[in-house]
């Protein structure tokens, strides 16, 4: 089973896994602006990695307040929400099942990896993508802790 795994805004970081793989993650990478979902739309259709995608798991975004730990999104074009809706309409043509996870589980993702999550580093996007991968990859039992953890320090 394939699952495409992304970490949504301006800077799109994303990766592919394959459960009959070992170790499942085969790609990931950061692309920047639009350009993520033109490959999408365009070049990942084609591409015979991308087949049998069954899953794409996505970070998602919320507008919380400044007074819930939020920042202010006064004259935000909303990016971010655009780059999720354009993937739950590509997920809905594709007959892709979106499973949406909240940012919130970052810390504990990276903890269930035996990684330290930096909260504010710069140009994460593709390890968020391939933490929220594994991680939800783990929770669904699709892959055990042992593989996980020894393909992410490069062996198998």
């Amino acid at each position: 089973m394939r699952i495409l795994s992304i970490d949504p805004g301006h800077n799109n970081g994303w990766a592919i896994f394959d459960t009959k793989k070992n170790p499942p993650l085969t790609h990931f990478g950061t692309a920047v602006g639009n350009k993520l979902l033109y490959a999408l739309l365009t070049e990942l259709e084609m591409d015979e990695e991308f087949d049998g995608i069954k899953y794409c798991v996505v970070e998602d975004y919320i507008n919380r307040p400044p007074k819930a730990g939020g920042f202010d999104h006064s004259w935000d074009k909303g990016k971010t929400h655009r780059v999720i809706g354009a993937l739950d309409f590509w997920c809905y043509e594709n007959s892709i099942e979106l499973v949406l996870r909240q940012p919130m589980l970052k810390p504990a993702a990276y903890g269930q990896l035996g990684m330290v999550y930096q909260k504010g580093k710069k140009n994460m996007h593709h390890m968020d993508a391939i933490v929220h991968g594994y991680s939800w990859l783990l929770d669904n039992k699709y892959v055990e802790k042992k593989d996980v953890l020894l393909s992410l320090r490069g062996k198998k």
